[in-house]
């Protein structure tokens, strides 16, 4: 899935401070902050993994081989490639058929603050069957405190916290070890704790330090 970066590199550079006895490039400062936008999303939002949706909001009517809307059981839907646009790579579903086959959906967003979808086959245009068994969806939910300033902000800090954690003492800390080890992402620094202020004022209630 691609993103758009909220953040760039040099800010991430300047609230860090990064001296010149640092070999820091740019490019890697994009991957941690990509890294950083990445996890506080998971953070922030809530993930909807193969859920079934909801019912026709003004008929009720669900799979029954001519309705094509539903909605999602959370909203408002995220935007998780943060391109202002709501569409298939912000949420994607399957439909199991009568021999229990699974198929991709086509879905399309009506009101992503309501959660209003219309999902088809794959051919953008059926219903979904009447035979079919089940549908699932899978998206990510936005928490009704969330503030897109205070989550850049949370972007930077822990952008920043990842760097100094990089940086520090004569540990030679990766990238990859920091995306294989919660233990390490957790080590604080003076960063850390500014971003669990600032991401909990935007995430579902779930964290203390996640």
């Amino acid at each position: 899935m691609s993103m758009n970066l909220l953040v760039e590199p040099e800010v991430v550079r300047g609230v860090t401070g990064i001296s010149d006895e640092y070999d820091v490039s740019d490019e890697y400062l994009q991957r941690i902050t990509e890294y950083a936008q990445r996890y506080c999303m998971r953070v922030a939002y809530e993930k909807h993994f193969q859920e079934e949706p909801d019912p026709n909001p003004d008929t009720g009517s669900y799979i029954d081989g001519s309705n094509t809307l539903f909605r999602t059981k959370a909203y408002p839907i995220a935007d998780i490639t943060f391109d202002e646009e709501i569409d298939s790579e912000d949420i994607s579903g399957v439909w199991i058929d009568e021999d229990w086959g699974v198929n991709t959906a086509s879905i399309t967003v009506v009101n992503r603050d309501y959660g209003i979808i219309r999902i088809y086959q794959d051919d953008g245009s059926t219903a979904i069957p009447s035979s079919a068994k089940y549908i699932y969806l899978t998206y990510y939910s936005e928490p009704a405190n969330f503030d897109i300033e205070l989550f850049i902000q949370a972007v930077i800090y822990f952008a920043a916290h990842c760097v100094e954690n990089m940086l520090k003492g004569q540990e030679k800390i990766t990238l990859a070890d920091l995306e294989s080890n919660k233990q390490i992402i957790q080590r604080k620094t003076q960063f850390y704790d500014l971003y669990l202020d600032v991401i909990n004022k935007i995430s579902t209630p779930k964290v203390a330090g996640t």
